[in-house]
């Protein structure tokens, strides 16, 4: 799937495994902070760099850092939309 930012930045997402999938999601359980209130969360620097780094295709850390921090929230919104939402559709 390929996706594109706000602000024009392009990226494909590649397909990952069910085992990678798993890892991925309990770095994001571990690393989130639920607000009461207002059901917010944030995530850690590295907990999104791991997520987009496990699935956007030929991926380095020169792209990361050509990525604006809005731009790496909604690439990491996307992924999980795509992946966990697309895995939950699937069992349907």
């Amino acid at each position: 799937m390929e996706f594109k930012t706000k602000s024009g930045k392009k990226v494909k997402f590649k397909e990952i495994s069910v085992l990678e999938l798993c890892k991925l999601k309990d770095i994001l359980h571990n690393s989130t902070d639920f607000n009461s209130e207002d059901n917010k969360f944030t995530a850690p620097f590295e907990c999104m760099y791991r997520w987009l780094s496990a699935g956007i295709e030929n991926f380095t850390d020169e792209l990361f850092t050509s990525f604006s921090e809005d731009d790496r929230v909604e690439i990491f919104v996307k992924m999980q939309d795509h992946f966990i939402m697309g895995e939950q559709k699937a069992s349907n």
